[in-house]
Order: C-alpha cells, then sequence, then structure tokens
C-alpha cells in the first residue's frame, strides 16, 4: 500500500490491515453447521472482507452450494 508523507513524496505502508482468523473459521464453521443463516450473514460479509484467501474462497464456495441448493457437508 503507498501511502503519501508530509512532504509529498510516497512511501511505502509496511502497517498490515487487522485481522482474526479465529473469527473468520468461527463464522465459516457457524454457516456449515446451519446453513439457514447464510442469508443474513451475506448481506454483512463478503469474500472480501476475508483477510485469508482461503476463507474467501470457502465463503464463496458456500454461497454457491447455497444458491444451488445443495447443503454443506461438514465432513471434510
Amino acid at each position: 500500500m503507498m501511502a503519501t508523507s508530509n512532504n509529498g513524496q510516497s512511501v511505502t505502508d509496511s502497517r498490515i490491515p487487522p485481522s482474526d482468523l479465529d473469527a473468520e473459521s468461527s463464522l465459516l464453521g457457524s454457516i456449515i453447521y446451519d446453513a439457514r443463516e447464510l442469508g443474513s450473514i451475506s448481506q454483512k460479509v463478503k469474500a472480501e472482507d476475508f483477510y485469508s484467501n482461503a476463507n474467501a474462497v470457502i465463503f464463496n464456495a458456500l454461497l454457491k452450494l447455497s444458491l444451488s441448493g445443495t447443503p454443506a457437508d461438514d465432513v471434510v
């Protein structure tokens, strides 16, 4: 991420965005446990909100399954 210093020069912003991988995993686990909540969750949370790309992929897969009427299988 690029930022501008006080004197107008570009500087690299090395800050890491806030993330909580345990919260992401818990959210995905709750969707797998009870997919009926996915409708209300997907109104507030989008795949881009996930810090972990893997969790974003899982979230999108759960959405696709839900839209096709296929239940998520909690056995992996």
